[in-house]
Order: structure tokens, then sequence, then C-alpha cells
């Protein structure tokens, strides 16, 4: 692919010395090969090329669909096939989900490596973990075992350096597929879990802050106690389960640590639903009462969550049938709602809510945190939603608007090289709820994008 265009000229003949100027400005894009797409190309060509003796570099890989190309090749007049050597075959890095083994580093900083099954014994391969600005934290040689791939690296790195990590790459080998950028969703966040003092502190409310640690502790460092002595250990994140009355006090030093930037997620229970107070720090105003199956405001059967549509955060997430709602405390249908539900159930009320407030979000699940209202606390579903409920801090306002989650912009993009460029026009703004899935190829270029939304790869 040349340098400068997203979409490969076509050169006829010409001298050698242009031909070589040609080849020196050509650079790599990171994408797959798409072999079906030439193939396809030769084959409307004039069958009357038959005199054309073609050169190809490989990489090395079969990305599937290379034979038919070859013979296409071939019918043009001669195919001169070019590979690396074993030992310079690409690698590749990818997350690592092994757990440490015996004589490994005490350290959850890994990554993993690839390589194609035919890479010689013992392939020694060096792997940087760098922090911003490009400084090596630390840097690792290990030799492939090609019955171990993909090879789990462990590295040594301080606490206090590990929020800074930015990148993995493999030394000596610039490529895309040689590094690996990571983005906010890395860092763990600091994550509060309040333990109202008195007669808050029931059985249900200790149930409930069993679920949501259980759930929330593979993406932040937890830590419970009073409203207070979260906002003094500068909690990025604060979970209220169904806290309904505060001190006056401590509700102006909530409302301001919100203000100031942070996260409150907030679980309804009896205790919201019970009191006679107007609520206070909530996305939308709510109906006194909960809903449920038997009651004054009550239907027929358990709802169902609602497909998530595509300015939800949780737009993509698959919801099982099995998870269902007996209960939930009903938001006020008459204020406006515009931006602020990110969930529904079946029937159209909302199920969660949300609403900026100065630098920080109030997010609000309208049933409680544990079973006592619905299946959700026992679904995977329920790890999901508050995984990227929490990879939300620090976000800011703004994030809330009608269509702050359809599409992510890229801010930058990886070249071939595994370079951080600038994004050229021909980038497109990448689906959110088909992040996961996405391939980049050059039809829709789409990149890896660093962003401080749900974004992930």
């Amino acid at each position: 692919n040349a340098q400068g265009d997203y979409l490969t000229p076509q050169y006829g003949p010409m001298p050698a010395g242009e031909a070589q100027s040609v080849l020196r400005g050509l650079k790599p894009h990171p994408w797959p090969a798409d072999y079906k797409a030439v193939t396809a190309f030769l084959e409307k060509q004039s069958a009357s090329n038959t005199n054309i003796q073609t050169v190809w570099l490989s990489h090395g890989l079969d990305e599937g669909g290379a034979k038919p190309l070859m013979s296409a090749l071939q019918k043009q007049g001669g195919l001169r096939y070019i590979s690396p050597s074993p030992e310079k075959l690409p690698l590749l890095l990818r997350p690592s989900k092994k757990t440490n083994r015996k004589g490994d580093l005490p350290s959850d900083i890994r990554i993993a490596v690839d390589a194609p099954a035919d890479i010689p014994p013992k392939t020694p391969v060096t792997v940087q973990v760098s922090a911003k600005g490009g400084n090596i934290l630390d840097a690792r040689v290990e030799e492939l075992v090609a019955d171990d791939l993909p090879q789990t690296v462990f590295f040594d790195i301080a606490d206090a350096f590990k929020d800074n990590i930015t990148r993995f790459d493999i030394a000596g080998r610039k490529s895309a597929g040689g590094s690996y950028i990571l983005d906010d969703q890395f860092k763990k966040r600091s994550i509060g879990i309040a333990s109202p003092a008195g007669e808050e502190s029931s059985a249900p409310l200790i149930e409930a802050s069993y679920y949501i640690k259980r759930a929330v502790e593979p993406f932040g460092d937890i830590t419970t106690g009073t409203i207070g002595e979260l906002i003094d250990a500068k909690s990025s994140v604060i979970i209220l389960a169904d806290v309904a009355a505060m001190p006056t006090e401590t509700l102006n030093m909530l409302e301001k640590w919100v203000k100031d930037g942070g996260l409150l997620l907030r679980f309804s229970g009896p205790n919201m639903a019970g009191s006679t107070q107007t609520q206070i720090l909530t996305p939308v105003p709510l109906r006194s009462g909960g809903r449920a199956l038997s009651g004054s405001l009550s239907w027929d059967k358990p709802q169902r969550i609602a497909p998530f549509d595509q300015n939800s955060p949780f737009y993509g997430l698959d919801i099982p049938n099995e998870v269902t709602i007996k209960q939930q405390v009903l938001a006020d249908p008459t204020h406006d709602m515009e931006g602020k539900v990110w969930a529904r159930l079946e029937d159209g009320t909302p199920f969660i809510t949300a609403a900026p407030m100065d630098k920080g979000l109030i997010v609000l699940v309208h049933t409680t945190a544990n079973t006592d209202w619905s299946d959700f606390a026992l679904s995977g579903l329920y790890v999901q939603v508050l995984k990227r409920i929490i990879y939300l801090a620090g976000s800011s306002s703004g994030i809330t608007s009608a269509h702050g989650f359809t599409a992510l912009d890229p801010l930058l993009v990886m070249d071939g090289f595994g370079a951080m460029i600038p994004p050229g026009p021909q980038v497109q703004p990448l689906p959110a709820g088909e992040y996961e899935e996405t391939i980049p190829s050059a039809n829709d270029i789409f990149i890896q994008t660093v962003n401080n939304k749900d974004n992930g790869k």
C-alpha cells in the first residue's frame, strides 16, 4: 500500500529507478490483507495478460485466500514468492488471561505473545512496557515455545507506576501487531462502597454490598466506609445501595464531590421507595412507592430489560432472557427525560437513568443491588453494566448527550509500524456497539481508537 493514500494506486511499466523510488515510499497499513479482493480484480482483467512476472513480498502468514491468488498470478505469466525466514515471521501481542505460574513474577501486569506455529524453537523475543512519553518501565526477554503459544510475559512494575502504563511493544519489530495500546479501561478505578452507619446497616444492605463488590472488584481498588471516609480516600466512584435519607452535612459533602468530577452510582430499594422525602442527588425525580408485582403500583408479570438503544453506553450488550425485574422505583414521567434514560424495561419505564452534575455524573439503577427485586444481580449482564458505568468515571459532563454513544471519533490512529498518528480524512468513526467485533479494513478504515469513552481496543 502506498504512503499517503489508503487506496493503493496502480502503476504501469516504468524505468527501474522510478520503480525503486515507488518501492521506497511504500508503507504497510494496519489491517489484514484482502486476497479475495485482489483475486477478483485479477479475474476481471483481460485473459491476454500472460507475460506478467509477479514478485510477491509476503509477510509469511496464511490469512486465507492465498492459494487462489497465487493461481491467478501464475496464469498471468509467472510468480516469485518471497517470505521471511522462520525466525523473522511476524509476532502478535494480545491480551493475556493466564494467571501466574510457579516461577513467574508476582505481578498482574502481563501481555501474551503469539506467533506462527512454524516459529523456530526458543526464538528470543524482547517485550517492553512503556509509560506516557515513551519511558520504558520494564523489559523482559522470553524464549518462545510453540506448545505454549500464545505465551504470557509478566512484568515487575511497582504499584505506584501501574497507572502510568500506556503500551506494550515487541522490541526491534515495528508493526501494528507488535504493539498493544492501553486506554483508560486498563487503569483500575478507586471504587468506594458506602456502608451507612446506624439502623440502615441492615442485612439486605450488607448483602447488596457483597453483590456489588463481587461485580466490580476486577475493575477497581475497592474501599468500604462511610461516605465521608470514601470522599477523604479520594474515590473516583462511590456506590450507594438503597440509601435514602442522609444528614445535611453528608449530603452537601457528597454533592460537592460529584460536582468536582466524581461518579455516584446508586441502587434503589425499599428505603428509597418508602421515603416520604424528596430524593436528592438522583438523575431524575422519583415517584414515592415502589412498583411491584402486587401493590398500588403494580404490573401483571415480571418485566424483562428492553434492548439497549444506540444512545446508551450499554449498547451492544446481550440481555439474557432469564433476567427479570419484579420491582422497581419509578421515575416521574412528567419531567424531562431526554438523554437521561440509559436502559428501559420492555414496558418502556426507565430501568437505569443518568445525568451529569457539573464535572461529575449521577447514575441510578431503579432496582436493588441484590436479588430482592430482580434476577439482575445474578447475571453476567450485571457485571458488564457496572463495568461500563465504572469506566465512565472521569469522563466529565456531556457524556449523556443524545448522540454521545452512537460512534467513537478517533483521536489518534495506529499506523502499520505501530506508531500513533493523527487520523487522516479517510478514517471513519467507530460504531459504539461494534468496537469489540470490528476488524480494521481498507474499506471501513476502523482503526484503534484512543478515547476516554467506553472504547475498547
